[in-house]
């Protein structure tokens, strides 16, 4: 593994390890192109985290747009940034398109915006955050040659996933209080109860894309816990291997 293949596998296990175990079941070429396309989610998601002024955000999103325009017109053997390095290696593998990774960066900087928004745009940023990550686990899927024609079904993947992270991230980074947070766990689970119901009918191709929902329950009864009082306990490295090594066995969650 090249130098940038490794330094964005090394990111993504550091800062997004359920979906650096979950791509160790995909097809070896088709990994790199996944892991660079979690490298990427994790850079443009992390704006939002670092940046607080609406200017910056906006600078910082303008950036990596122009950036992926240079990967477009392969303008340059190689990039200033590694996560650009591997995308132009999922583009040219074909596992990737261009068009994917520019509307997953136009979702997270709505995303931004609607954050700085206060809670009156709750059912707003709801929606928002379960697109975003819809459209991620879509790309997931495409990269490993696999597509499923259902709406709903990505929805709820969409709305499973990105509450749940959503409220994770929140309460790494303060606190989770009732309210919103109460309603947002609730559709949470409803929607990982659609995911379910519908594993059947999926690819086992399509599996190592899903594989990180096998953690939206267990999170979920954490947050709760949370809201009664509890202290902060994430889910451990091994607890998350184990659940997502016990899922890619069964084939569901």
């Amino acid at each position: 593994m090249g130098s940038a293949a490794g330094y964005v596998a090394g990111e993504v296990r550091r800062f997004d390890y359920d979906r650096y175990i979950a791509g160790l079941f995909a097809p070896g070429p088709r990994r790199r192109a996944l892991w660079a396309f979690y490298g990427f989610v994790l850079e443009v998601g992390r704006i939002r985290h670092r940046v607080s002024e609406p200017h910056v955000g906006a600078i910082r999103f303008q950036w990596w747009r122009e950036a992926l325009d240079g990967v477009e017109r392969r303008s340059v053997v190689r990039h200033n940034h590694p996560v650009l390095d591997e995308l132009a290696y999922g583009l040219t593998s074909q596992w990737l398109e261009i068009r994917d990774l520019q509307e997953v960066l136009q979702l997270w900087q709505q995303d931004f915006d609607t954050s700085l928004a206060d809670d009156g745009f709750f059912r707003e940023k709801e929606a928002c955050l379960g697109c975003m990550a819809a459209l991620e686990f879509k790309v997931a899927a495409r990269i490993l040659g696999s597509s499923v024609e259902d709406d709903l079904f990505w929805r709820s993947v969409g709305l499973a996933w990105g509450l749940t992270r959503e409220l994770r991230d929140q309460r790494e980074h303060s606190d989770v209080k009732g309210g919103n947070a109460e309603d947002m766990i609730a559709n949470a689970r409803h929607a990982l109860g659609g995911v379910r119901a519908a594993l059947e009918s999926i690819p086992t191709s399509l599996m190592p894309s899903l594989l990180p929902l096998s953690l939206v329950e267990p999170w979920l009864v954490r947050l709760e816990k949370g809201l009664e009082g509890a202290p902060w306990k994430p889910l451990s490295p091994l607890n998350r291997l184990w659940r997502i090594l016990w899922a890619a066995l069964r084939g569901r969650f």
